[in-house]
């Protein structure tokens, strides 16, 4: 048995379910601040981009989740092909815990545990973390440079466009929405809302342009897994041409 996986697919899903959300995050900022309805029996916190444990980050968790898995079974394939393998168990752990991150809300967490040491209040309280974690985007950046110089081109362009998107939304974009920060969503208003739409787009699309990346590593190095049960044939799972 033989289970192809389409690169263009997963890429042409996975960006239409980003489109459906942020759609539906539009909406609700229309039935917020046009209609004055903040809550439509549920939906428009169901759906908004700004909320947690809700459809968009449960989404955006199964994302990274996914590339977690892609990146364990890339680095195993690439170990049992006698290939360096540890930069890519070591973004595995890496993503895993980005998922995990997405839905405890540790990065918020630690931005509170930094700013109670400091006596930070306010916005430096509530945006500590990016102190801790930009400084350890640089030092990762750093410590992968021979990492990406190792991959093919057109997947090492890939990886360094998602960083950037990704980067530039969870840090860049946050950050140009802290003035609208507020602890109601009438407080924040309309511009803190449409630049989360910015944001949580931007990680999101991140993500996936580094699913894609890893799925045209595996078909252009023809990595194949296979599934054996102990005393049976096997099967086999084989990358496609990259497409």
């Amino acid at each position: 048995m033989q289970l192809r996986v389409d690169v263009r697919r997963v890429w042409y899903g996975l960006g239409i379910v980003i489109g459906i959300l942020l759609v539906a995050h539009l909406l609700g900022m229309f039935s917020i601040f046009v209609l004055g309805h903040d809550h439509v029996f549920g939906l428009v916190p169901l759906f908004s981009l700004d909320g947690e444990g809700n459809v968009p980050a449960w989404f955006s968790a199964g994302l990274l989740l996914f590339a977690a898995q892609l990146l364990l079974l890339t680095a195993l394939a690439e170990r049992r092909a006698g290939k360096p393998w540890l930069e890519w168990m070591g973004l595995a752990v890496i993503f895993a815990f980005l998922s995990i991150d997405e839905l405890a809300v540790i990065h918020e967490r630690i931005g509170w545990f930094v700013g109670d040491l400091v006596g930070a209040e306010g916005l430096f309280r509530e945006y500590g973390w990016v102190g801790v974690y930009l400084p350890l985007c640089v030092l990762l950046g750093v410590v992968y440079l021979r990492f990406l110089n190792r991959l093919p081109p057109r997947v090492r362009r890939g990886m360094l466009v998602a960083a950037l998107f990704y980067v530039g939304g969870a840090v860049g974009v946050e950050v140009a929405g802290s003035p609208f920060w507020g602890d109601t969503v009438m407080e924040r208003g309309w511009p803190y809302l449409a630049l989360v739409a910015v944001e949580e787009t931007m990680e999101m699309v991140g993500v996936v342009l580094f699913i894609r990346a890893i799925l045209l590593y595996g078909a252009r190095s023809h990595l194949t897994i296979a599934i054996r049960e102990r005393g049976a044939a096997s099967d086999t799972v084989t990358p496609p041409p990259p497409g």
